[in-house]
């Protein structure tokens, strides 16, 4: 089912608010060679981004 334009709306007010990005530079060989490798391994970069942010905090809280 589609979502309606309000719906849409309502996600990005969201998602500004509550959302910011992070970004990393790589060498364009070593970044695919990232997601090579994350791909091949059933995950996602962003999910291994997630994932070490996290325990990042729990590991120097």
């Amino acid at each position: 089912m589609a979502v309606s334009e309000a719906h849409q709306k309502a996600n990005i007010k969201w998602g500004k608010e509550n959302l910011t990005n992070l970004a990393v530079r790589l060498r364009k060989e070593k970044a695919a060679k990232f997601k090579e490798l994350a791909y091949k391994n059933n995950t996602t970069p962003n999910a291994l981004f997630k994932e070490f942010v996290d325990k990042y905090i729990e590991d120097n809280s």
